[in-house]
Formats: C-alpha cells, sequence, structure tokens
C-alpha cells in the first residue's frame, strides 16, 4: 500500500516543492567553538563595572523601561492636616453609628454594615499611621482610642448587647 502512495503520489500536495537534502558535513558555528573567549571577557567586564549602587540609581536603568512619571518624595510624605480629616470622618461615622443604635427605625443590621465599614476604615487609618512613621502623639492616641471603641463597640454587637 505505500508503494501504491509513494507511486502515485498524493493529489493535495503534489504541487508541493520538496525540500532540498542538507548536507550532513556543513556544521553550524557554536559559542563553543570560539577559543577566544570574547563574550566571557564582554560579560566580565560588564558585571565587573556594575556595583551596587548603580542598582539603586535610576539612571542606570533601561529608557525603555524608565517611567515617565517622576513622583516627589514630599508626595508621598506624611501630612498631619490630610490624616486628621480622615481621622474626623471616621469620627462623624462614630457618631453616625451612634444615632443607628439610638434611631428605632434602624435595624442592627443596617448598625452591623455600618459598624463593618468603619471597623474596616479604622484599621486603614491605623496601617497608613504605622507605615508613614509619624512621631505626632496626638493623632496616635486620638486613633487608638478611635480603634479601642470600635473594637469594643464590634464585640459588643457580635455579642449580642444591643437585642431587647
Amino acid at each position: 500500500m505505500n508503494d501504491f502512495i509513494s507511486k502515485t503520489g498524493n493529489p493535495k500536495t503534489s504541487n508541493i516543492d520538496k525540500p532540498t537534502i542538507v548536507k550532513g558535513d556543513v556544521k553550524q558555528k557554536s559559542s563553543s567553538s570560539q577559543q577566544d573567549g570574547s563574550f566571557d571577557k564582554i560579560l566580565t567586564n560588564q558585571l565587573d563595572k556594575t556595583k551596587p549602587t548603580d542598582i539603586l540609581n535610576p539612571s542606570s536603568t533601561l529608557s525603555e523601561i524608565q517611567s515617565p512619571f517622576k513622583i516627589p518624595l514630599e508626595a508621598a510624605s506624611f501630612d498631619p492636616a490630610k490624616y486628621s480629616q480622615k481621622v474626623a470622618a471616621s469620627l462623624d461615622l462614630l457618631e453616625t453609628y451612634a444615632a443607628f443604635l439610638n434611631d428605632p427605625e434602624k435595624t442592627l443590621k443596617e448598625a452591623s454594615g455600618l459598624l463593618d465599614q468603619l471597623l474596616n476604615q479604622t484599621h486603614g487609618l491605623k496601617q497608613e499611621f504605622d507605615a508613614s512613621n509619624a512621631s505626632n502623639s496626638d493623632l496616635k492616641e486620638i486613633l487608638n482610642h478611635l480603634l479601642t471603641t470600635v473594637t469594643i463597640e464590634k464585640i459588643k454587637l457580635d455579642r449580642g448587647d444591643y437585642l431587647n
């Protein structure tokens, strides 16, 4: 059967040229055949030029991957005024939670959702304050009191202290 196919050929591939035979004596040059070690010399020179300080230096990176946006360090610094506003917003949310507890038309489920939001916001403020390494002891004390109050309220609500 194979003889029949090879003699008659495949009608679908009859118009395709057959590949030429590659001679076995043709050898490709490989990096191991180079005896002068030029690649090793170049690599060693480049590694010797690289210093640990170059890694942190932005001019040593490739221009293709450098960010076109330069963020000044001042923008990332801790701003007590903005942080105070965030803490004040959390305190306002705590007052809203207290109003929910006193309002007979509001359910404990609504109060619980608000308290969860407040707890997440307060934990975020704590992480932000800790990451900034700020030394403002007044803000830290207010934040600690707020976090303690919110945590206690969460325990009370979960325990069922507000059920009638």
